[in-house]
């Protein structure tokens, strides 16, 4: 084989490696103190035990099983709907940890999320979650636009007898399927999820009591067996529809909402008129406002890739398109 032919050939195999490497869609990069570590996807539940306090473990395009989180770490995926979690996620942090870096960022969780150890801070930021289930005592938590698209267990029982303890917990910006902080009517007072704060939100079905809705749309509360569906809840400037019944509010109170019994249409002039608009001419929930409802990473990503090889100069030309730029 001439040298021509043996630089083609190589140039070629540089190609091949170089396009399976971008269209590996499945590898975890643990960083920890500026090295760079990769993993396969398999391997998912190695980067995680290899991991310790304050490193960071991303995780590329592609599909991974369930994991355990034992360290106060940064889980960062390349978008919620990209990266994809097929099991559960446990969040088991030993020492009830205070919690400074978001926990979970641009992921897709299909099973659940579990919070079996006490914590403080926690942070979940745009990801795409089927249940979260708060299992142990939580403080002071954040959610930030995301999609829980099954449930949201602010406070339930799993022995008869035991409630986790959950103060300080803000949801902003994100759209929920079904959220409850009780799990039976006549537990109403006696709440155990205190100071729960929903900003912004969309929520297709609520039953809450303890806590505050602020600038939200809810689609759907009270009905038979759901008695007592909001107490000691402070309601303002949300728009709530469907049949009310009249033991669904105990001790709440109203400041400028707004009740429909017509499906919300998001470009109706009453809306417009009772101040259902964000700043940024769009209405109010996660759809608009300052901070708009997204699953995409605002981090710059790779959109599109073009290799060309030149056998005259023996050159290999690789162009990459980033966005955001």
């Amino acid at each position: 084989m001439n040298m021509k032919k043996t630089i083609l050939l190589l140039a070629c195999m540089l190609v091949v490696s170089i396009a399976a490497s971008a269209y590996n869609t499945s590898a975890v990069v643990l960083h920890h103190n500026g090295k760079m570590t990769t993993y396969d996807a398999e391997q998912i539940n190695d980067a995680m035990e290899a991991a310790v306090d304050g490193d960071e473990v991303y995780l590329s395009e592609g599909t991974y099983s369930g994991f355990t989180i034992k360290k106060k770490i940064n889980i960062r995926g390349a978008g919620a709907e990209m990266t994809i979690i097929s099991g559960d996620v446990n969040i088991n942090i030993p020492n009830t940890p205070v919690l400074t870096a978001n926990l979970l960022e641009y992921i897709k969780v299909t099973g659940r999320v579990n919070v079996n150890e006490p914590l403080k801070g926690m942070r979940i930021k745009q990801c795409f979650l089927r249940y979260v289930d708060f299992k142990a005592n939580t403080y002071d938590s954040y959610i930030d636009r995301c999609n829980i698209y099954e449930s949201l267990d602010i406070s339930r029982t799993y022995d008869n007898s035991a409630f986790p303890y959950i103060k300080g917990l803000t949801i902003t910006n994100s759209v929920i399927y079904w959220a409850h902080g009780i799990y039976e009517s006549n537990l109403a007072s006696s709440s155990t999820a205190q100071n729960t704060t929903f900003i912004n939100c969309t929520l297709s079905y609520l039953r809450y009591n303890g806590g505050t809705i602020i600038n939200s749309i809810i689609n759907q509360f009270g009905g038979p067996g759901y008695e007592n569906s909001f107490y000691n809840t402070v309601l303002i400037n949300t728009y709530y529809k469907g049949f009310v019944y009249d033991n669904s509010f105990v001790f709440c109170e109203f400041k400028n909402c707004y009740n429909g019994n017509t499906p919300l249409d998001y470009t109706t002039a009453d809306l417009a008129s009772l101040g259902y608009y964000g700043n940024d001419g769009t209405i109010i929930g996660p759809l608009g406002g300052n901070t708009p409802y997204t699953l995409t990473p605002a981090v710059p990503h790779v959109t599109e890739s073009n290799m060309k090889v030149d056998t005259e100069k023996k050159q290999l030309s690789v162009t990459l398109t980033v966005s955001p730029k």
